[in-house]
Parts: C-alpha cells; sequence; structure tokens
C-alpha cells in the first residue's frame, strides 16, 4: 500500500509514515484504512472556498456510485479546515457539512489530521 512507503524527502521523524487518524465533518473516525477499502481510491483534495472544487463534487459523487462496486472509492480530503498546528476550523467544517447537504456527496469528507496525513496531502 502506498501509505506504508516513505515520503521522499520527508523529514517526518518515522520509520513508517502510514498510520493516520482522523475524522471526518460528521465526528466518525478514520484511519489509513479507508485506503484499504477498494482497489483505488481517488482523494479529492479541495478548500471550501474553491468554487470549481464545490461544482466538481457531484460528479465525483456519480463517479463514486457507478464505480464503487468496481472497486473504486473517492474520499474527499477538506484542506482548509487544518492549519499549520493542526488547530480545527468549526467554521470551515460547518460550510462542509452545507456543501455536502448541497451537493448530495456521500462518500467521506475528512478534515485532514495535524500532519496531514503524514505528509501525503
Amino acid at each position: 500500500m502506498a501509505f506504508d512507503l516513505p515520503v521522499e524527502g520527508a523529514n517526518l521523524g518515522a520509520e513508517n509514515v502510514g498510520t493516520s487518524e482522523t475524522a471526518d465533518i460528521n465526528g466518525n473516525t478514520y484511519t489509513e484504512s479507508v485506503f484499504s477499502d477498494y482497489d483505488l481510491t481517488l482523494v479529492n483534495a479541495f478548500t471550501t472556498w474553491c468554487s470549481s472544487c464545490v461544482n466538481e463534487m457531484p460528479e465525483l459523487e456519480q463517479l463514486y456510485q457507478d464505480m464503487k462496486d468496481q472497486g473504486v472509492g473517492v474520499v474527499g480530503m477538506i484542506i482548509d479546515a487544518v492549519d499549520e498546528e493542526g488547530n480545527t476550523d468549526e467554521a470551515v467544517l460547518e460550510k462542509a457539512k452545507v456543501l455536502q447537504e448541497k451537493t448530495g456527496v456521500t462518500y467521506p469528507l475528512l478534515n485532514p489530521d495535524a500532519g496531514k496525513l503524514n505528509g501525503r496531502i
């Protein structure tokens, strides 16, 4: 699994950078295993203020619905939800909940952990 491989040039202080734990916008906990649920997982790194990012969410939901039975998953990563110190911006999470409702996405929208999934995002 790609998350088990070290990030080249990263100074993360660990040999195995493949473990992480974060939550989605509804408070459900996710680990790196979310990327093992499917043969391929598309990670949509987006910001809540990016209109192009928001506009593509219904299309990504359709992709997810069309492909999940064939081993393809989708995960949204809200990159503006956490600052450099790892503090969560609750207003951004609330905006993401509104976006989820308006766009109809059912795939997880994750709040990245302080380490941005061990430098992967």
